[in-house]
Parts: C-alpha cells; sequence; structure tokens
C-alpha cells in the first residue's frame, strides 16, 4: 500500500497529487528551487566579487565637479541600504572622511555640507551618526531598502532618473 502525497496552498486546498515519492522533496525556510539551465549558466560564470556601483548619468557629474569626493565615497556605498560604510560593514565616521579621501578636514566638511545641502547624502543622527547616499544619484545592488527608499522619496532627482537596466 502506498501513501499519496498532496501538495496544498495556505488554505489547506489540494493543488497536485504527488503519484511517485522519488519526485518528492521537502524544503525548508531559505531553500531555493533551481532549474538545471540556471545551474548550468552559473557553472559557466565566475564571480569576480567586485562591487560595482551604478550612478545616475543625468545628475552624477555635475554633482561631482563641485563636490569631487564623491567620486571616492560612492566606492564605500553599501549594498542595498546606502550607507556610507567600509566593505566589512563598519560604517565611515566623518572624521575619517578626510583621510579616505585625501583631502584636507576643512574641504571634507565644506563638500560634505554641499552634498547635504544638494540632497546627494543624508546625515543620519544616532550612535554613532553615519551618512546615506541618495539611491537616485548613485547607489550599490538592485533592489534599495524600505527605509532608505523613506528617506529619499520626495527627492528632486526622483525624476530626473532614468530607469536602469536590470
Amino acid at each position: 500500500m502506498s501513501k499519496e502525497l498532496y501538495v496544498t496552498d495556505e488554505h489547506g486546498e489540494v493543488i497536485d497529487i504527488i503519484e511517485s515519492t522519488d519526485k518528492y522533496v521537502k524544503l525548508s525556510d531559505g531553500d531555493k528551487v533551481v532549474r538545471k539551465s540556471v545551474l548550468q549558466y552559473l557553472n559557466d560564470t565566475v564571480d569576480l566579487r567586485y562591487h560595482f556601483v551604478k550612478v545616475n548619468p543625468n545628475v552624477y557629474g555635475d554633482i561631482a565637479n563641485k563636490c569631487p569626493i564623491l567620486n571616492i565615497l560612492i566606492g564605500y556605498i553599501g549594498y542595498m541600504d546606502g550607507i556610507i560604510s567600509h566593505k566589512n560593514g563598519k560604517i565611515v565616521r566623518l572624521k575619517d572622511i578626510p583621510k579616505i579621501c585625501n583631502v584636507s578636514e576643512t574641504t571634507a566638511k565644506r563638500q560634505i555640507k554641499t552634498l547635504i545641502e544638494l540632497d546627494v547624502i543624508h546625515k543620519i543622527r544616532g550612535k554613532p551618526s553615519y551618512l546615506v547616499m541618495n539611491p537616485y544619484v548613485a547607489y550599490l545592488g538592485r533592489k534599495i531598502y524600505l527605509s532608505l527608499y523613506e528617506e529619499f522619496k520626495f527627492s528632486e532627482y526622483k525624476n530626473l532618473s532614468q530607469e536602469w537596466s536590470k
């Protein structure tokens, strides 16, 4: 006597009957089903482990001309959260920016102030305080966190951004 297995939705309604138990696989939270073609693609690719930052070409050039430290700060954008941080996740403190950007403290403060006025970055107060990059100017990753979206949802650059290919 064989047991019948059923695939049900969240309401308990039967979607499918599994006739052969050799095609039955139990998935746990976090498991992902990948098609054979995707596995072949992954086997044919190499992960270079580089972090690529997308910039909005409609606005980036003008801002970078006014504040050249932006060219260096975009290399420190956190993945999906937009926080200016090191690759190990440690937040870049305001006092570290002159050293990172190889500029004087006065120049760094002046340009950070200009970037804040231009709505390119926001200073988030807390312990510790940190800087967040406007995702409509530059971001790292394909998606952004809702908190970052909420922070910049009224940005003037939103209307100037183009849809970037995926």
